[in-house]
């Protein structure tokens, strides 16, 4: 299947809006500007046999008598891609030499050329495209013509003296300025839409917040509270990396689109799996659901859009490359280089904005427990070196006459007493994580009987602490 007919079936078959598809890359129409690039350069006898020939007559080992002047490619003030065909001539007298291998009616065609430039007739070429065999990018001039330099390109003072001169013969082409142009308009659409898509996701990203905020506040404040729930979801959704690799051997690198819509999808089936949506006490937090995986989607529609025109880019330069041997592969991504298009900070941008103003509202335990034995910080202490642990991690360390933090090695546990108390985090964590709390407190108290009843019996024992045989 022909890669054009491929681009309007998945244009068509994602179901875009209007908007959207008049943006995208016109790809038929950019082929029709390849075709009228070739016919301008068979007119002149420029095959891409010919310009590929010349290309490798200034790459040769030997002393080139056509070469190609090249230059690095600019903006215009006007941000439009501006390039212009320039041939290299060596020869004493301006000339085409004769043991030039050029077919006789390029020949006459370039020969006429430098004629003109040669009695100073100052030639205006509409701006077009340049890379391979002479290609130069220059800045556009402020009223889009180019005036033809006829000068010598050595500066004085070569140390190539004895190099025979070089004149620069234009060749005037103007269906490679209609392509560029035209890429450049729909990449800049493209670009408008991006911007304008990415607010409004960001928009539907705070308001979400909002309003999950206000179903998941704690027990403690609201009945119908849908805290558990939310927290299983958003950390359901963190774990499941759907954007972004969680594995460190893949550098959490960005997925595909097709890995991103798998990873929505087995999202979805995961949440229904563990019943989480059975679970919601607020009849809100159903629709806030899919709200949040509709947000998902309209990422996962933009990245996808983005990504299918960034393709059709790709295809359309490689097949002007390949029609014409003007390579502008190579020299126009480098030129659109800094446009939002061809970054890769959208996905970054939007989960960046999901995890700071959505997946923060709610706590996680992780964030939370003692490193010591890994669970809730019960009645958190907080030493002076502001490390934080439960207090009954820390009443063995002081048992044990451990002086130093476990973490920074500060001696800093023996100068501990019921002042390092944190007590505002430990109201905190009794809102947000009762059932944990509990939980936990329960465990501790039961830990500090048996210890009493083991003092206690070894006392009653006379000091002995183990079996004893009556």
């Amino acid at each position: 299947m022909k890669f054009a007919h491929a681009f309007t079936e998945q244009l068509q078959g994602y179901e875009y809006p209007s908007e959207w598809l008049d943006a995208a890359i016109r790809y038929r129409q950019l082929k029709k500007c390849i075709k009228k690039v070739q016919r301008e350069l068979s007119e002149l006898g420029l095959t891409a046999d010919m310009l590929k020939m010349l290309a490798k007559e200034k790459g040769a080992g030997s002393e080139p008598t056509v070469i190609a002047s090249s230059c690095t490619p600019e903006r215009s003030p006007s941000k439009s891609f501006v390039p212009k065909l320039v041939l290299t001539v060596e020869s004493e007298d301006g000339g085409l030499p004769v043991n030039v291998n050029l077919a006789p009616e390029t020949r006459r065609a370039l020969e006429e050329l430098v004629a003109r430039q040669r009695q100073g007739l100052a030639t205006t070429v509409t701006p077009s495209v340049v890379e391979a065999a002479g290609k130069e990018h220059v800045p556009a001039a402020a009223d889009n013509t180019i005036d033809v330099d006829v000068g010598h390109t050595p500066e004085k003072g070569n140390d190539d003296e004895d190099l025979p001169p070089q004149h620069q013969v234009i060749i005037p082409l103007s269906s490679d300025h209609e392509f560029f142009s035209t890429l450049t308009h729909e990449i800049s659409l493209i670009d408008t839409l991006q911007t304008r898509e990415e607010a409004s996701i960001t928009s539907n990203i705070v308001t979400l917040s909002d309003h999950i905020t206000c179903v998941s506040r704690p027990t403690s404040l609201s009945r119908h509270s849908d805290l558990y729930p939310w927290r299983e979801i958003f950390q359901l959704y963190i774990e499941s990396g759907i954007f972004f690799s969680t594995r460190e051997c893949d550098n959490h690198k960005q997925r595909t689109v097709d890995d991103v819509e798998a990873k929505i999808k087995w999202f979805g089936s995961e949440m229904e799996g563990r019943g989480i949506v059975k679970s919601f006490r607020n009849k809100k937090s159903g629709v806030l659901l899919r709200q949040f995986l509709q947000v998902n989607l309209e990422i996962l529609r933009l990245l996808r859009f983005r990504e299918i025109n960034k393709t059709a880019m790709r295809k359309i330069l490689k097949k002007f490359d390949k029609r014409t041997s003007l390579t502008a592969s190579s020299s126009f991504p480098s030129f659109i280089a800094s446009d939002p298009f061809l970054t890769s900070h959208l996905a970054k941008a939007l989960c960046f904005t999901l995890q700071n103003r959505l997946l923060t509202i709610i706590p996680q335990l992780d964030d939370y427990l003692c490193p010591i034995c890994s669970s809730i910080s019960v009645k958190p202490v907080r030493l002076e070196c502001s490390h934080v642990f439960c207090v009954r991690c820390l009443v063995k360390l002081q048992r044990e006459r451990k002086r130093f933090c476990p973490i920074c090695r500060g001696d800093v546990v023996l100068k501990a007493d019921s002042s390092n108390l944190d007590v505002g985090l430990w109201n905190f964590l009794r809102q947000f994580f009762p059932k944990e709390a509990r939980e936990k407190q329960s465990e501790n108290e039961k830990e500090v009987a048996f210890e009493q009843f083991r003092a206690v019996h070894s006392q009653g024992l006379g000091g002995l602490s183990g079996c004893v045989v009556m």
